[in-house]
Protein backbone atom coordinates (compact mmCIF):
# COMPACT_ATOMS: atom_id res chain seq x y z
CA UNK A 1 0.00 0.00 0.00
CA UNK A 2 2.80 2.44 0.72
CA UNK A 3 5.04 1.49 -2.57
CA UNK A 4 0.95 2.49 -4.43
CA UNK A 5 0.84 5.41 -2.98
CA UNK A 6 4.32 6.85 -3.32
CA UNK A 7 3.86 5.79 -7.19
CA UNK A 8 1.00 7.50 -7.24
CA UNK A 9 2.67 10.52 -5.68
CA UNK A 10 5.13 10.30 -8.07
CA UNK A 11 3.14 10.04 -11.02
CA UNK A 12 1.30 13.30 -10.11
CA UNK A 13 4.43 15.17 -9.74
CA UNK A 14 5.94 13.96 -12.79
CA UNK A 15 2.57 15.04 -14.48
CA UNK A 16 2.86 18.57 -12.85
CA UNK A 17 6.18 18.79 -13.77
CA UNK A 18 5.39 18.00 -17.60
CA UNK A 19 2.54 20.22 -17.20
CA UNK A 20 4.40 22.95 -16.27
CA UNK A 21 7.22 22.70 -18.30
CA UNK A 22 5.35 22.19 -21.43
CA UNK A 23 6.20 24.45 -24.60
CA UNK A 24 4.39 27.87 -24.88
CA UNK A 25 1.70 26.51 -27.85
CA UNK A 26 1.06 28.65 -30.92
CA UNK A 27 -1.49 29.24 -33.55
CA UNK A 28 -0.59 27.00 -37.22
CA UNK A 29 0.30 28.66 -40.34
CA UNK A 30 -3.45 29.50 -41.60
CA UNK A 31 -5.16 29.82 -38.78
CA UNK A 32 -7.42 32.99 -38.15
CA UNK A 33 -6.30 35.24 -35.40
CA UNK A 34 -10.04 35.87 -33.82
CA UNK A 35 -8.67 38.66 -31.47
CA UNK A 36 -8.08 40.67 -35.25
CA UNK A 37 -11.65 39.37 -36.11
CA UNK A 38 -12.93 40.61 -32.61
CA UNK A 39 -11.17 43.98 -32.61
CA UNK A 40 -12.77 44.68 -36.23
CA UNK A 41 -16.18 44.35 -34.86
CA UNK A 42 -18.66 44.35 -38.08
CA UNK A 43 -15.83 44.55 -39.97
CA UNK A 44 -16.60 45.77 -44.07
CA UNK A 45 -19.84 46.21 -45.27
CA UNK A 46 -19.00 44.78 -48.43
CA UNK A 47 -16.23 43.69 -50.88
CA UNK A 48 -12.58 44.43 -50.04
CA UNK A 49 -11.11 44.58 -53.60
CA UNK A 50 -7.30 45.81 -52.10
CA UNK A 51 -5.77 46.37 -49.35
CA UNK A 52 -2.22 48.29 -48.32
CA UNK A 53 -0.59 48.47 -44.59
CA UNK A 54 0.84 51.39 -43.96
CA UNK A 55 5.06 51.30 -42.16
CA UNK A 56 3.09 52.30 -38.86
CA UNK A 57 1.33 48.97 -39.27
CA UNK A 58 -2.28 50.25 -40.31
CA UNK A 59 -4.40 48.98 -42.84
CA UNK A 60 -5.98 50.65 -46.02
CA UNK A 61 -8.96 49.31 -47.13
CA UNK A 62 -10.79 50.20 -50.55
CA UNK A 63 -13.48 48.16 -52.51
CA UNK A 64 -17.36 48.16 -52.67
CA UNK A 65 -17.54 48.90 -48.95
CA UNK A 66 -19.80 51.77 -47.18
CA UNK A 67 -19.42 50.97 -43.67
CA UNK A 68 -17.07 50.23 -41.52
CA UNK A 69 -17.92 48.12 -38.05
CA UNK A 70 -21.52 49.90 -38.78
CA UNK A 71 -20.00 53.71 -39.40
CA UNK A 72 -20.16 55.31 -42.17
CA UNK A 73 -16.85 55.02 -44.48
CA UNK A 74 -17.39 55.38 -48.48
CA UNK A 75 -15.48 52.88 -50.86
CA UNK A 76 -12.42 53.15 -48.25
CA UNK A 77 -11.32 52.96 -44.68
CA UNK A 78 -8.22 52.21 -42.35
CA UNK A 79 -8.31 49.90 -39.30
CA UNK A 80 -4.77 50.34 -36.58
CA UNK A 81 -2.51 47.38 -36.65
CA UNK A 82 -5.03 45.12 -34.05
CA UNK A 83 -7.99 45.08 -35.86
CA UNK A 84 -9.70 48.45 -34.27
CA UNK A 85 -11.46 51.16 -36.68
CA UNK A 86 -9.28 53.88 -36.94
CA UNK A 87 -12.29 56.56 -36.48
CA UNK A 88 -10.22 60.14 -37.04
CA UNK A 89 -9.19 58.40 -40.58
CA UNK A 90 -13.14 58.07 -41.26
CA UNK A 91 -14.12 61.22 -39.46
CA UNK A 92 -11.22 62.85 -41.90
CA UNK A 93 -12.12 61.54 -45.29
CA UNK A 94 -15.42 63.40 -44.91
CA UNK A 95 -18.02 62.06 -47.46
CA UNK A 96 -15.26 59.82 -48.77
CA UNK A 97 -15.56 58.54 -52.76
CA UNK A 98 -19.00 58.71 -55.10
CA UNK A 99 -18.06 55.20 -56.33
CA UNK A 100 -16.58 52.02 -55.79
CA UNK A 101 -12.26 51.85 -55.73
CA UNK A 102 -10.47 49.04 -56.74
CA UNK A 103 -6.77 49.68 -56.10
CA UNK A 104 -4.78 51.52 -53.26
CA UNK A 105 -0.73 52.41 -52.80
CA UNK A 106 1.30 53.99 -50.00
CA UNK A 107 3.99 56.70 -51.35
CA UNK A 108 7.01 56.80 -48.59
CA UNK A 109 5.78 60.30 -47.34
CA UNK A 110 2.63 58.28 -46.13
CA UNK A 111 0.22 59.65 -48.79
CA UNK A 112 -2.33 57.11 -49.91
CA UNK A 113 -3.05 57.02 -53.87
CA UNK A 114 -6.20 55.37 -54.60
CA UNK A 115 -8.23 54.50 -57.89
CA UNK A 116 -11.50 52.79 -59.06
CA UNK A 117 -14.56 54.22 -60.93
CA UNK A 118 -15.20 57.52 -58.95
CA UNK A 119 -15.28 60.91 -60.05
CA UNK A 120 -14.95 62.76 -56.94
CA UNK A 121 -13.73 62.71 -52.92
CA UNK A 122 -15.36 64.47 -50.55
CA UNK A 123 -17.68 66.13 -52.99
CA UNK A 124 -14.86 67.37 -54.97
CA UNK A 125 -13.98 66.17 -58.50
CA UNK A 126 -10.69 63.68 -59.00
CA UNK A 127 -11.85 61.29 -62.02
CA UNK A 128 -10.75 57.62 -61.05
CA UNK A 129 -7.77 58.37 -59.05
CA UNK A 130 -7.60 60.87 -55.77
CA UNK A 131 -4.57 61.38 -52.95
CA UNK A 132 -4.89 61.77 -49.17
CA UNK A 133 -2.75 62.70 -47.04
CA UNK A 134 -1.85 60.22 -43.93
CA UNK A 135 -4.54 61.29 -41.82
CA UNK A 136 -7.36 60.63 -44.43
CA UNK A 137 -7.80 64.42 -45.62
CA UNK A 138 -7.77 64.72 -49.39
CA UNK A 139 -4.58 66.02 -50.87
CA UNK A 140 -6.06 69.40 -53.37
CA UNK A 141 -2.68 69.64 -54.45
CA UNK A 142 -2.86 66.38 -56.26
CA UNK A 143 -6.47 67.20 -57.45
CA UNK A 144 -5.09 70.35 -59.11
CA UNK A 145 -1.91 68.73 -60.59
CA UNK A 146 -3.58 65.76 -62.45
CA UNK A 147 -5.77 68.39 -64.25
CA UNK A 148 -8.92 66.10 -65.96
CA UNK A 149 -7.29 63.42 -64.67
CA UNK A 150 -7.96 60.02 -66.56
CA UNK A 151 -11.18 59.53 -68.85
CA UNK A 152 -12.17 55.86 -67.41
CA UNK A 153 -12.19 53.74 -65.13
CA UNK A 154 -8.88 52.70 -63.31
CA UNK A 155 -8.30 48.94 -62.12
CA UNK A 156 -4.43 48.70 -60.48
CA UNK A 157 -1.92 51.38 -59.04
CA UNK A 158 1.63 50.87 -58.44
CA UNK A 159 3.87 52.81 -56.48
CA UNK A 160 7.47 52.80 -57.78
CA UNK A 161 10.41 53.11 -55.16
CA UNK A 162 10.90 56.70 -56.53
CA UNK A 163 7.14 57.08 -55.76
CA UNK A 164 6.17 57.78 -59.22
CA UNK A 165 2.85 56.60 -59.84
CA UNK A 166 1.65 53.42 -61.90
CA UNK A 167 -1.89 53.26 -62.76
CA UNK A 168 -3.87 50.55 -65.15
CA UNK A 169 -7.28 50.36 -66.84
CA UNK A 170 -9.56 50.87 -69.38
CA UNK A 171 -8.92 54.62 -69.92
CA UNK A 172 -7.29 56.02 -72.89
CA UNK A 173 -6.30 59.51 -71.75
CA UNK A 174 -4.88 61.24 -68.85
CA UNK A 175 -5.84 64.91 -68.62
CA UNK A 176 -6.78 65.16 -72.18
CA UNK A 177 -3.67 63.54 -73.80
CA UNK A 178 -3.88 60.11 -74.98
CA UNK A 179 -1.62 57.23 -73.03
CA UNK A 180 -4.09 54.07 -73.67
CA UNK A 181 -4.66 51.75 -70.91
CA UNK A 182 -1.14 52.22 -68.39
CA UNK A 183 0.07 55.30 -67.69
CA UNK A 184 2.42 57.05 -64.83
CA UNK A 185 1.86 60.03 -63.09
CA UNK A 186 4.96 61.86 -61.36
CA UNK A 187 5.08 61.70 -57.48
CA UNK A 188 3.06 64.63 -56.96
CA UNK A 189 0.07 63.94 -59.58
CA UNK A 190 1.67 65.47 -62.47
CA UNK A 191 1.10 63.36 -65.64
CA UNK A 192 4.68 61.47 -66.86
CA UNK A 193 4.74 63.04 -70.62
CA UNK A 194 7.62 60.94 -72.04
CA UNK A 195 6.56 57.55 -70.76
CA UNK A 196 3.17 58.29 -71.49
CA UNK A 197 4.00 59.38 -75.07
CA UNK A 198 5.86 56.57 -75.34
CA UNK A 199 2.82 53.99 -74.46
CA UNK A 200 0.47 55.86 -76.78
CA UNK A 201 -1.85 53.71 -78.22
CA UNK A 202 0.16 50.33 -77.37
CA UNK A 203 -2.54 48.39 -75.32
CA UNK A 204 -6.22 47.55 -77.08
CA UNK A 205 -6.88 46.04 -73.89
CA UNK A 206 -8.01 46.49 -69.87
CA UNK A 207 -4.72 46.49 -68.10
CA UNK A 208 -5.58 44.37 -64.75
CA UNK A 209 -2.10 43.81 -63.00
CA UNK A 210 1.17 45.50 -62.70
CA UNK A 211 4.44 44.70 -61.32
CA UNK A 212 7.83 46.34 -61.44
CA UNK A 213 11.05 43.98 -61.32
CA UNK A 214 14.24 44.75 -59.49
CA UNK A 215 15.59 46.13 -62.70
CA UNK A 216 13.13 48.93 -63.29
CA UNK A 217 11.70 46.99 -66.09
CA UNK A 218 6.96 46.39 -65.61
CA UNK A 219 5.34 43.63 -66.53
CA UNK A 220 1.58 43.96 -67.20
CA UNK A 221 -1.06 41.54 -67.42
CA UNK A 222 -4.72 42.05 -68.71
CA UNK A 223 -7.17 41.73 -71.82
CA UNK A 224 -5.28 43.26 -74.41
CA UNK A 225 -3.95 40.83 -77.33
CA UNK A 226 -2.32 43.81 -79.59
CA UNK A 227 1.27 44.14 -78.48
CA UNK A 228 1.17 40.24 -77.00
CA UNK A 229 -1.52 38.18 -75.78
CA UNK A 230 -2.52 38.97 -72.29
CA UNK A 231 0.85 39.65 -70.90
CA UNK A 232 4.19 42.08 -72.02
CA UNK A 233 6.78 43.95 -70.46
CA UNK A 234 7.73 47.48 -71.00
CA UNK A 235 11.19 48.87 -70.76
CA UNK A 236 11.54 51.35 -67.34
CA UNK A 237 10.50 54.09 -69.75
CA UNK A 238 7.49 52.73 -70.94
CA UNK A 239 8.90 51.48 -74.82
CA UNK A 240 7.93 47.44 -75.10
CA UNK A 241 10.54 44.91 -74.25
CA UNK A 242 10.05 43.34 -77.48
CA UNK A 243 12.32 40.46 -76.48
CA UNK A 244 10.03 39.06 -73.72
CA UNK A 245 7.07 39.57 -75.84
CA UNK A 246 8.70 36.73 -78.46
CA UNK A 247 9.65 34.89 -75.41
CA UNK A 248 6.16 34.38 -74.52
CA UNK A 249 5.07 32.60 -77.85
CA UNK A 250 1.52 32.60 -78.21
CA UNK A 251 1.00 33.73 -74.19
CA UNK A 252 -2.76 32.75 -73.04
CA UNK A 253 -5.74 32.28 -74.67
CA UNK A 254 -7.73 34.63 -71.77
CA UNK A 255 -7.44 37.10 -69.43
CA UNK A 256 -4.50 37.97 -66.71
CA UNK A 257 -5.82 39.48 -63.50
CA UNK A 258 -3.07 38.90 -61.61
CA UNK A 259 1.17 39.03 -60.94
CA UNK A 260 3.62 38.06 -58.58
CA UNK A 261 7.58 38.67 -59.25
CA UNK A 262 9.77 36.39 -56.88
CA UNK A 263 13.71 36.96 -56.01
CA UNK A 264 14.86 35.22 -58.76
CA UNK A 265 12.77 37.14 -61.36
CA UNK A 266 10.41 34.23 -62.23
CA UNK A 267 7.11 35.58 -62.75
CA UNK A 268 3.73 33.85 -61.51
CA UNK A 269 0.74 34.64 -62.97
CA UNK A 270 -2.93 33.78 -62.36
CA UNK A 271 -6.13 34.73 -64.18
CA UNK A 272 -8.80 32.82 -65.92
CA UNK A 273 -7.17 30.87 -68.91
CA UNK A 274 -6.82 27.10 -69.81
CA UNK A 275 -3.29 27.60 -72.23
CA UNK A 276 -0.13 29.05 -72.13
CA UNK A 277 1.91 28.93 -75.91
CA UNK A 278 -0.47 26.35 -76.78
CA UNK A 279 0.08 23.69 -73.53
CA UNK A 280 -2.88 23.57 -71.58
CA UNK A 281 -2.64 25.13 -68.17
CA UNK A 282 -5.27 26.30 -65.28
CA UNK A 283 -5.20 29.63 -64.55
CA UNK A 284 -1.51 29.56 -62.97
CA UNK A 285 1.68 29.63 -64.21
CA UNK A 286 4.95 30.44 -63.96
CA UNK A 287 7.45 32.35 -67.12
CA UNK A 288 11.25 32.85 -66.44
CA UNK A 289 12.60 35.91 -66.16
CA UNK A 290 12.97 36.20 -70.08
CA UNK A 291 9.35 35.90 -70.46
CA UNK A 292 9.57 31.83 -71.40
CA UNK A 293 6.89 29.32 -69.60
CA UNK A 294 8.84 27.37 -66.83
CA UNK A 295 7.61 23.91 -67.34
CA UNK A 296 9.11 22.48 -63.91
CA UNK A 297 6.78 24.66 -62.21
CA UNK A 298 3.41 23.26 -64.15
CA UNK A 299 4.71 19.60 -63.28
CA UNK A 300 5.01 20.44 -59.76
CA UNK A 301 1.90 22.53 -59.10
CA UNK A 302 0.24 18.97 -60.76
CA UNK A 303 -3.17 18.49 -60.43
CA UNK A 304 -4.28 21.31 -58.19
CA UNK A 305 -7.45 23.51 -56.59
CA UNK A 306 -6.83 26.63 -58.87
CA UNK A 307 -10.19 25.53 -60.94
CA UNK A 308 -11.28 28.66 -61.08
CA UNK A 309 -10.12 32.75 -61.44
CA UNK A 310 -6.75 34.01 -59.69
CA UNK A 311 -7.58 37.43 -58.89
CA UNK A 312 -4.36 38.21 -56.21
CA UNK A 313 -0.82 36.71 -56.34
CA UNK A 314 1.76 37.66 -53.22
CA UNK A 315 5.34 36.76 -52.55
CA UNK A 316 6.59 36.02 -48.91
CA UNK A 317 9.75 36.67 -48.07
CA UNK A 318 10.91 33.29 -48.85
CA UNK A 319 9.03 33.15 -51.88
CA UNK A 320 6.38 30.90 -51.11
CA UNK A 321 3.40 32.09 -53.16
CA UNK A 322 0.12 32.36 -51.79
CA UNK A 323 -2.85 33.01 -53.77
CA UNK A 324 -6.82 34.32 -53.92
CA UNK A 325 -9.63 34.08 -56.03
CA UNK A 326 -12.90 32.15 -57.11
CA UNK A 327 -10.96 28.96 -56.61
CA UNK A 328 -12.53 26.11 -54.09
CA UNK A 329 -11.26 27.66 -50.80
CA UNK A 330 -10.23 30.92 -51.59
CA UNK A 331 -6.74 31.34 -50.60
CA UNK A 332 -3.95 28.56 -51.51
CA UNK A 333 -0.35 28.62 -50.87
CA UNK A 334 2.25 26.85 -52.48
CA UNK A 335 6.02 26.13 -52.28
CA UNK A 336 8.45 28.25 -54.31
CA UNK A 337 8.73 25.92 -56.59
CA UNK A 338 5.18 25.75 -57.00
CA UNK A 339 4.72 22.60 -54.95
CA UNK A 340 1.28 22.63 -53.15
CA UNK A 341 1.58 23.80 -48.86
CA UNK A 342 -0.88 20.63 -47.95
CA UNK A 343 -0.33 21.58 -44.29
CA UNK A 344 -1.41 25.17 -45.26
CA UNK A 345 -4.62 23.71 -46.74
CA UNK A 346 -5.14 21.20 -44.08
CA UNK A 347 -4.93 24.56 -41.48
CA UNK A 348 -7.28 26.58 -43.14
CA UNK A 349 -10.10 23.83 -42.67
CA UNK A 350 -13.24 25.22 -44.56
CA UNK A 351 -11.19 28.54 -45.33
CA UNK A 352 -13.64 31.64 -46.99
CA UNK A 353 -17.09 30.96 -47.93
CA UNK A 354 -16.69 33.13 -50.89
CA UNK A 355 -13.65 35.07 -53.45
CA UNK A 356 -10.55 36.68 -52.43
CA UNK A 357 -9.10 39.69 -53.74
CA UNK A 358 -5.95 41.23 -52.21
CA UNK A 359 -3.12 39.65 -49.47
CA UNK A 360 -0.62 41.15 -47.83
CA UNK A 361 1.86 40.49 -44.92
CA UNK A 362 2.33 42.21 -41.71
CA UNK A 363 5.37 42.76 -40.93
CA UNK A 364 5.17 40.04 -38.47
CA UNK A 365 4.47 37.35 -41.14
CA UNK A 366 0.61 37.23 -40.60
CA UNK A 367 -1.47 36.97 -43.52
CA UNK A 368 -3.87 39.81 -44.15
CA UNK A 369 -6.68 38.61 -46.43
CA UNK A 370 -9.65 40.79 -48.11
CA UNK A 371 -12.62 40.02 -50.01
CA UNK A 372 -16.20 39.20 -50.54
CA UNK A 373 -16.41 36.28 -48.30
CA UNK A 374 -18.21 36.37 -44.89
CA UNK A 375 -16.81 34.09 -42.91
CA UNK A 376 -13.42 31.73 -42.57
CA UNK A 377 -13.78 27.98 -41.56
CA UNK A 378 -16.76 28.39 -39.72
CA UNK A 379 -16.38 31.82 -37.91
CA UNK A 380 -17.96 35.49 -38.92
CA UNK A 381 -15.70 37.61 -40.96
CA UNK A 382 -16.70 41.13 -42.40
CA UNK A 383 -14.63 41.00 -45.57
CA UNK A 384 -11.40 41.06 -43.77
CA UNK A 385 -9.32 38.88 -41.94
CA UNK A 386 -5.66 37.93 -40.30
CA UNK A 387 -4.39 34.30 -40.54
CA UNK A 388 -1.19 33.18 -38.40
CA UNK A 389 1.96 33.47 -40.50
CA UNK A 390 5.38 31.15 -40.43
CA UNK A 391 6.87 31.66 -36.90
CA UNK A 392 9.87 32.85 -36.43
CA UNK A 393 11.88 34.09 -34.26
CA UNK A 394 11.25 37.80 -33.00
CA UNK A 395 13.41 41.05 -35.04
CA UNK A 396 14.49 43.10 -32.25
CA UNK A 397 16.39 46.64 -32.05
CA UNK A 398 18.36 48.16 -29.73
CA UNK A 399 17.60 51.74 -29.41
CA UNK A 400 19.40 53.41 -26.45
CA UNK A 401 20.82 53.87 -23.26
CA UNK A 402 20.14 56.92 -20.57
CA UNK A 403 19.83 57.54 -16.89
CA UNK A 404 23.31 56.94 -16.81
CA UNK A 405 24.78 56.86 -12.72
CA UNK A 406 28.00 55.73 -11.19
CA UNK A 407 26.12 52.28 -10.92
CA UNK A 408 22.62 52.20 -12.87
CA UNK A 409 21.12 52.68 -16.46
CA UNK A 410 18.55 52.21 -17.70
CA UNK A 411 18.41 50.43 -21.26
CA UNK A 412 15.55 50.84 -24.25
CA UNK A 413 14.95 47.76 -26.98
CA UNK A 414 12.36 47.79 -29.41
CA UNK A 415 10.83 44.32 -30.87
CA UNK A 416 9.92 45.79 -34.19
CA UNK A 417 8.46 41.85 -34.92
CA UNK A 418 7.20 39.45 -32.84
CA UNK A 419 7.61 36.60 -35.00
CA UNK A 420 4.14 35.64 -35.62
CA UNK A 421 3.24 35.52 -32.09
CA UNK A 422 3.13 37.36 -28.18
CA UNK A 423 6.71 37.09 -27.26
CA UNK A 424 7.08 35.76 -23.57
CA UNK A 425 9.94 37.34 -22.25
CA UNK A 426 12.25 40.56 -23.09
CA UNK A 427 14.92 42.15 -21.66
CA UNK A 428 18.68 43.08 -21.90
CA UNK A 429 22.22 41.16 -22.23
CA UNK A 430 25.03 43.12 -20.71
CA UNK A 431 28.54 43.00 -19.91
CA UNK A 432 32.13 44.41 -19.98
CA UNK A 433 32.50 42.31 -23.70
CA UNK A 434 30.35 41.30 -26.57
CA UNK A 435 30.49 37.58 -24.01
CA UNK A 436 27.99 39.48 -22.25
CA UNK A 437 27.61 37.66 -18.83
CA UNK A 438 24.48 39.38 -17.29
CA UNK A 439 21.21 39.23 -18.09
CA UNK A 440 18.06 41.75 -16.75
CA UNK A 441 14.47 40.32 -18.34
CA UNK A 442 10.58 40.45 -17.89
CA UNK A 443 8.31 37.69 -18.52
CA UNK A 444 4.77 37.70 -19.64
CA UNK A 445 2.54 38.39 -23.02
CA UNK A 446 4.27 41.35 -24.88
CA UNK A 447 3.24 42.56 -28.82
CA UNK A 448 6.07 44.81 -31.00
CA UNK A 449 6.75 48.06 -29.70
CA UNK A 450 9.75 49.61 -27.44
CA UNK A 451 10.61 48.75 -23.77
CA UNK A 452 12.79 49.76 -21.47
CA UNK A 453 14.56 48.10 -17.74
CA UNK A 454 16.60 49.69 -15.51
CA UNK A 455 20.15 47.73 -14.16
CA UNK A 456 22.03 48.53 -11.03
CA UNK A 457 24.95 47.03 -9.18
CA UNK A 458 27.33 48.84 -12.42
CA UNK A 459 30.94 49.90 -11.55
CA UNK A 460 31.93 53.50 -12.05
CA UNK A 461 33.64 54.74 -15.08
CA UNK A 462 33.26 51.57 -16.87
CA UNK A 463 31.85 50.56 -20.60
CA UNK A 464 29.73 48.09 -20.69
CA UNK A 465 28.25 46.48 -23.71
CA UNK A 466 24.58 45.58 -23.99
CA UNK A 467 22.04 44.10 -26.73
CA UNK A 468 18.12 43.61 -26.24
CA UNK A 469 16.52 40.61 -26.55
CA UNK A 470 12.81 39.39 -27.63
CA UNK A 471 11.72 35.53 -27.35
CA UNK A 472 8.72 33.07 -28.57
CA UNK A 473 8.12 29.61 -29.06
CA UNK A 474 10.53 29.46 -32.40
CA UNK A 475 13.32 31.01 -30.38
CA UNK A 476 15.41 34.92 -29.46
CA UNK A 477 15.94 37.27 -31.46
CA UNK A 478 18.74 39.95 -30.67
CA UNK A 479 19.44 43.17 -31.81
CA UNK A 480 22.92 44.88 -32.19
CA UNK A 481 25.89 45.77 -29.97
CA UNK A 482 25.72 48.88 -28.42
CA UNK A 483 28.09 50.95 -25.31
CA UNK A 484 27.51 53.09 -22.30
CA UNK A 485 29.84 54.21 -19.91
CA UNK A 486 28.89 54.66 -16.20
CA UNK A 487 29.47 58.03 -14.47
CA UNK A 488 33.05 58.85 -13.20
CA UNK A 489 33.78 57.84 -9.43
CA UNK A 490 32.84 60.00 -6.54
CA UNK A 491 35.87 61.50 -4.86
CA UNK A 492 37.25 60.27 -2.35
CA UNK A 493 39.31 60.59 1.04
CA UNK A 494 39.48 63.28 3.04
CA UNK A 495 39.33 67.32 2.01
CA UNK A 496 41.76 69.02 4.43
CA UNK A 497 40.18 71.66 7.18
CA UNK A 498 41.95 74.40 5.17
CA UNK A 499 40.75 73.46 2.28
CA UNK A 500 37.13 73.41 3.55
CA UNK A 501 37.49 77.01 4.77
CA UNK A 502 38.25 78.19 1.80
CA UNK A 503 35.40 76.86 -0.32
CA UNK A 504 33.46 77.78 2.53
CA UNK A 505 34.32 81.25 3.12
CA UNK A 506 34.20 81.77 -0.53
CA UNK A 507 30.79 80.63 -1.11
CA UNK A 508 29.83 83.09 1.94
CA UNK A 509 31.03 86.10 0.38
CA UNK A 510 31.16 85.15 -3.03
CA UNK A 511 34.11 88.01 -3.44
CA UNK A 512 38.10 87.62 -4.59
CA UNK A 513 38.66 88.55 -0.67
CA UNK A 514 41.76 87.00 0.52
CA UNK A 515 40.87 83.91 3.32
CA UNK A 516 43.18 84.19 5.64
CA UNK A 517 43.54 80.51 6.75
CA UNK A 518 47.27 79.89 6.09
CA UNK A 519 48.67 77.32 7.40
CA UNK A 520 50.78 77.84 10.45
CA UNK A 521 54.61 78.29 10.33
CA UNK A 522 55.08 75.51 12.50
CA UNK A 523 53.28 73.28 10.18
CA UNK A 524 55.57 70.73 8.79
CA UNK A 525 55.47 69.93 4.73
CA UNK A 526 55.18 66.38 4.34
CA UNK A 527 55.05 64.68 0.85
CA UNK A 528 53.91 61.29 1.22
CA UNK A 529 55.41 58.88 -2.37
CA UNK A 530 52.56 59.72 -4.86
CA UNK A 531 51.34 63.02 -3.33
CA UNK A 532 50.19 66.24 -5.76
CA UNK A 533 50.39 67.94 -3.04
CA UNK A 534 51.30 68.85 0.22
CA UNK A 535 48.83 67.67 2.92
CA UNK A 536 48.98 70.65 5.21
CA UNK A 537 50.20 73.69 3.07
CA UNK A 538 48.66 72.43 -0.66
CA UNK A 539 51.97 72.90 -2.73
CA UNK A 540 52.51 70.90 -5.48
CA UNK A 541 55.25 67.63 -4.13
CA UNK A 542 56.43 67.61 -7.81
CA UNK A 543 57.30 70.29 -9.96
CA UNK A 544 56.78 68.08 -12.83
CA UNK A 545 53.59 67.73 -12.20
CA UNK A 546 51.57 69.60 -14.81
CA UNK A 547 48.70 70.69 -12.24
CA UNK A 548 47.36 73.57 -10.33
CA UNK A 549 48.93 75.22 -7.27
CA UNK A 550 46.18 74.92 -4.59
CA UNK A 551 48.12 77.68 -2.64
CA UNK A 552 47.64 80.57 -4.60
CA UNK A 553 43.84 80.06 -4.59
CA UNK A 554 43.22 79.81 -1.48
CA UNK A 555 43.42 83.60 -1.35
CA UNK A 556 40.39 83.65 -3.12
CA UNK A 557 38.44 80.14 -2.32
CA UNK A 558 38.32 77.37 -4.97
CA UNK A 559 36.93 78.18 -8.44
CA UNK A 560 34.87 76.44 -10.37
CA UNK A 561 37.50 75.45 -13.04
CA UNK A 562 39.83 74.12 -10.22
CA UNK A 563 37.11 71.13 -9.42
CA UNK A 564 39.46 69.01 -11.49
CA UNK A 565 42.58 69.51 -9.66
CA UNK A 566 40.88 68.61 -6.02
CA UNK A 567 39.66 65.41 -7.22
CA UNK A 568 43.06 64.83 -8.55
CA UNK A 569 44.59 65.92 -5.00
CA UNK A 570 41.75 64.09 -2.88
CA UNK A 571 42.09 60.46 -5.08
CA UNK A 572 45.64 60.15 -3.79
CA UNK A 573 45.17 60.32 -0.37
Amino acid sequence: MKNFLKNTILILFIGLLVTVQAPYSFAAVGELNTTFTTNSGTGLSDRVQDLAIQDDGKIVVVGDLTQINGTTSNYIARLNSDGTPDTTFTTNIGTGFDDYTTSVGVQSDGKIVVVGGFTEINGTTSNYIARLNSDGTPDTDFITNIGDGFNSNNYIVVIQDDDKILVGGSFTTIDGNTSQKISRLNSDGTPDTSFNSNINTSFNGNINAIEIQDDGKIVVGGEFTSTSTYIARLNSDGTLDTTFNTNTGDGYDDYVYSLGIQSDGKIIVGGYYSELDGNSINNLSRLNSDGTPDTDFIDNLGVSTIDEEVETIFIQSNDSILLGGYFTNAIYRLDSDGTPDSDFLTNIGDSFNSSVWSIKTTSSGSILVGGGFTSFDGTSVGHIALLYGDLTTPTVSTTSSSSVTTTTATLTGNITATGGESNTERGFNYGLTTSYGSTTNETGTYSSGSFSLNITGLTCATTYHYRAYSTNSAGTGTGSDSTFTTSDCPVSGTVPLFILQAMNQQNQQNTTTPVNNQPTDNQTEVCKPGDLYNTLTGQKCNSNTNTFNFTKNLYYGLRNNDVLELQKYLNTH
